[in-house]
């Protein structure tokens, strides 16, 4: 068995859009139109990330975090009661 992609919903991809390209080294590429934002980003030709804007829609508990010192924006999504996933992107104040 092999790892076929990773799906992240979250409020606003665009910080997480430019994460994976510009510092991950991820290329935007082809989705098909799901009406709901969104991107695939792919790596060696294949589609491994999937960044839909959903968040709010999904029920998922989530919490945004303003960290203007450090230049970027933080996301806690939480998986289960125990579990909180952190995402960190960079932020035009």
């Amino acid at each position: 068995m092999r790892l076929d992609h990773v799906t992240i919903v979250c409020p606003d991809c665009a910080p997480l859009l430019r994460f994976f390209v510009d510092v991950a080294g991820m290329a935007d590429g082809p989705r098909p139109a799901f009406g709901v934002g969104g991107h695939w980003l792919y790596l060696e030709g294949r589609p491994v990330l999937h960044l839909i804007e959903r968040l709010r829609d999904s029920g998922v508990p989530y919490r945004l975090a303003d960290a203007r010192a450090q230049r970027e924006q933080q996301l806690f999504v939480a998986l289960t009661p125990h579990v909180v996933v952190e995402f960190v992107g960079a932020a035009d104040f």
